[in-house]
């Protein structure tokens, strides 16, 4: 199978489950660094759960990775030319199976990022990825 586009009402859904964890956890949705900053602070959270739970509920964890790396997908997008798109492939390039975002050649996994912050915790943040690639991208 071969890389597509996603869906914007796919990416419009994933956005909208990511607002109701952000209101239980008192997060405003600005697309905003601070908002991920939020984000990354949350995800920690996750992490101390992750690894005091013998058996996480991994579908649970896989939908918090994915709408919260959507989210963050799109605050890096914000004040970006239009040419970032979101892409999905089986396998994607990386050998990831997660949506990604793409723009000239250049690909950036946000989804992969909250997965692996949940499972490492602060040494994998979010917020830093987040500032080093809104910085790259154009």
């Amino acid at each position: 199978m071969g890389t597509i586009a996603l869906p914007d009402d796919l990416i419009q859904k994933m956005l909208k489950h990511n607002e109701e964890l952000a209101a239980s956890n008192g997060i405003d949705l600005d697309y905003s660094e601070a908002s991920v900053k939020q984000f990354d602070a949350l995800l920690n959270d996750f992490h101390e759960g992750y690894i005091n739970d013998p058996e996480p509920d991994r579908d649970s964890l896989s939908g918090i990775a994915l709408c919260v790396g959507m989210y963050i997908g799109e605050a890096l997008k914000k004040g970006k030319s239009a040419n970032i798109q979101w892409k999905y492939g089986i396998p994607a390039p990386g050998g990831s199976a997660t949506p990604y975002l793409f723009q000239d050649g250049n690909e950036v996994y946000p989804v992969d990022w909250v997965a692996k912050q949940i499972m490492d915790g602060s040494e994998a943040s979010v917020l830093k990825k987040f500032r080093k690639y809104k910085k790259q991208l154009r």
